[in-house]
């Protein structure tokens, strides 16, 4: 991922580049994707995506509006749930096919 709005897909054998795609916005926030069975999550400036991670494609995605900021830590996934925290003081926990949201908690930030 970087800030010019592109996620990148490199080989890690030979640093080839395998795919690019649109993020619909920067990606420059402090934490890294994780991948499960194939789908790539990763929390960007406004928004979480999900792309398959052999072919960049988008399969969903989660803003949840407001003044959000970025997403700042990793997505970490627990049973069918991926969570992540942002900036506006709540971690969002979306359901792995969807991104439809499953329960929110605000912290005292």
């Amino acid at each position: 991922a970087s800030d010019d709005n592109v996620v990148y897909a490199l080989s890690a054998s030979t640093g080839a580049l395998l795919w690019k795609s649109d993020a619909t916005g920067p990606i420059y926030s402090p934490n890294s994707p994780v991948i499960r069975s194939g789908v790539m999550y990763l929390g960007a400036y406004h928004h979480v995506l999900a792309m398959s991670a052999t072919t960049g494609k988008k399969l969903w995605g989660f803003a949840p509006g407001g003044k959000v900021g970025f997403f700042t830590s990793s997505p970490a996934i627990g049973g069918n749930v991926v969570s992540i925290g942002s900036q506006n003081g709540k971690i969002y926990g979306l359901k792995l096919t969807t991104g439809k949201v499953m329960w929110s908690f605000t912290t005292g930030r």
